[in-house]
């Protein structure tokens, strides 16, 4: 055993003292301990044996109570917004559970592994913090939490039976007994009545944005039949599930055959409609939404009719648009000046785009049920360039600093940075240093960030920075970020960082910038 191994040992044991030192921990305790112990429980690296090992689930458990801790305030908001709630209609509580839907799986969860479920047998109103230790936790701080969990519950679980089915069960064996599990369980309820409760169809195509996002779009579309569907639900099933895989062709002929033996389902009307649309049948959208009911669906018709274009291209200008496209994203592979690229390629980008007037602009790249791919690359690449390239047309220098971070973009941060320094080094220093943590995250195959904001606890106590954690690790940073005035002027590590809507028991590990220097 090594010195390293030695020197943990202990600090692990006299961690676990302390922790045990009281008989019954209250909130504030567990919040004190967990901040204390963080640094340590990132550091140490795990043994199943020994004193190591005791730290760990014991510290495991108190990540558990602080989840629910720090989640007090979320949950009371829920009850409270349920109490006002006047009409106890299923549109209300749809809102109220979609609302929640994050808090409320993530406690009752949590609930379930601390046990507090069982209240009304826990002896002197706590639970045991682990079954291997004598410590408790009092029980009366997390009333709200079992209220709210309770309430939730109740309603949830029958908005989402109506979307379970035989064919959503598969089994499983535990202990030798054969169990039933719904695969429903990685659905969301949000998953399922998105299209019940979305703004109207307009907002999706109103907004800033320079391009339409087309998974706006598809929310319109069911994920599950509706239960009052008079439409053979086995079909129309089939071609939901198809068109929310992003088989659009496929889904496409799916709702045409269901449409030749009856032309009055609504959903198959509404899958054609949004699939012809996505994959560029412009013409063929707008024929389908004709079916809609209008007083539903009214903004969708008119604004599909306003991307409808008589365009008299033939095949071979197609041919030579994606030709020319292609060779167009080689160039913006090797070009280090983005703005020069969307100048030379201004004129491409306006000929195969559809930009009705105030509205966002898609691709023309269909022609004869043939699509070409690099066409419709070559114009996302290019509103996303555009976007980047004038991002402080749009946004300030602190949220335009947030989204090349998310984006792992080093050489926009470059850009972006002012001449200062950052964590008391230079600046190039500082962005090696994050470079270094970029790629860490690419390492683990993550392409993207997410952003939180939150606040630091320790020696810059009360300023604001961001958790960014990642898309598939859920590995992150916590970095502190001033600003002065409208821009940015120092960004710097924090090992004790504190959100009021992050729980990091949740999280994978914490990249540290320099792993051989302690953070601020």
């Amino acid at each position: 055993m090594n010195d390293s191994i030695i020197e943990h040992e202990q600090q692990c044991k006299d961690a676990v003292i302390d922790i045990l030192s009281e008989h019954i921990l209250i909130p504030d305790r567990i919040v004190y301990l967990i901040e204390k112990y963080n640094e340590l429980y990132e550091d140490v690296q795990y043994i199943q044996e020994g004193e190591i090992d005791n730290f760990f689930h014991i510290y495991m458990k108190l990540c558990e109570f602080y989840g629910l801790t720090i989640k007090r305030g979320s949950a009371k908001k829920a009850l409270d917004e349920y109490s006002q709630i006047c009409h106890l209609s299923n549109g209300n509580i749809l809102k109220w559970l979609v609302k929640y839907e994050d808090d409320g799986l993530y406690l009752r969860e949590t609930v379930k592994k601390t046990k507090l479920e069982d209240y009304d047998q826990l002896p002197n109103g706590s639970v045991l913090l682990h079954n291997d230790f004598k410590t408790r936790v009092e029980l009366n701080s997390f009333i709200p939490i079992l209220d709210f969990v309770l309430t939730f519950n109740d309603y949830y679980d029958t908005e989402m039976n109506k979307y379970r089915s035989i064919n959503d069960e598969e089994t499983y064996m535990e202990c030798g007994v054969e169990y039933y599990k719904s695969t429903n369980d990685q659905r969301r309820l949000m998953d399922f009545v998105k299209h019940l409760i979305n703004p109207p169809i307009e907002d999706l195509f109103s907004g800033p944005e320079m391009v339409l996002d087309f998974n706006k779009l598809k929310n319109y579309v069911p994920l599950k039949v509706e239960q009052h569907s008079s439409t053979p639900s086995i079909e129309l099933q089939a071609a939901h599930d198809l068109f929310h895989q992003n088989f659009f062709a496929e889904a496409k002929i799916k709702y045409s055959i269901l449409l030749e033996s009856r032309n009055d389902y609504q959903e198959a009307w509404l899958g054609l409609t949004i699939c012809n649309f996505i994959i560029g049948d412009y013409e063929g959208a707008y024929i389908a939404s004709t079916n809609l009911y209008i007083f539903r669906y009214r903004d969708l018709i008119n604004y599909i009719e306003k991307y409808r274009k008589n365009d008299n291209k033939s095949e071979i200008e197609y041919i030579i648009s994606d030709k020319t496209c292609e060779e167009a994203l080689n160039e913006f592979n090797t070009k280090s000046n983005k703005l020069v690229w969307l100048a030379q390629n201004r004129d491409l980008y306006n000929s195969i785009s559809i930009r009705p007037k105030g509205l966002p602009s898609i691709a023309n790249c269909n022609f004869n049920g043939i699509h070409y791919e690099n066409i419709s690359v070559f114009h996302r690449t290019y509103c996303d360039a555009h976007i980047d390239e004038n991002i402080l047309d749009t946004k300030s220098h602190l949220e335009a600093i947030i989204h090349f971070i998310e984006k792992m973009d080093i050489q926009k941060l470059d850009e972006l940075l002012l001449n200062n320094r950052y964590s008391s080094i230079s600046k190039d220093a500082f962005l090696k240093q994050l470079s270094g943590v970029f790629d860490a995250f690419n390492d683990s195959g993550d392409s993207m960030l997410y952003s939180e904001p939150g606040i630091c606890k320790g020696c810059q106590n009360g300023c604001g920075g961001f958790t960014f954690f990642s898309d598939k690790s859920r590995n992150y940073i916590e970095v502190v970020v001033k600003s002065e005035g409208d821009k940015v002027i120092d960004i710097f590590e924090c090992s004790q960082f504190e959100n009021d809507n992050l729980v990091k028991s949740m999280l994978g590990k914490r990249i540290k910038f320099d792993p051989y220097e302690a953070p601020f």
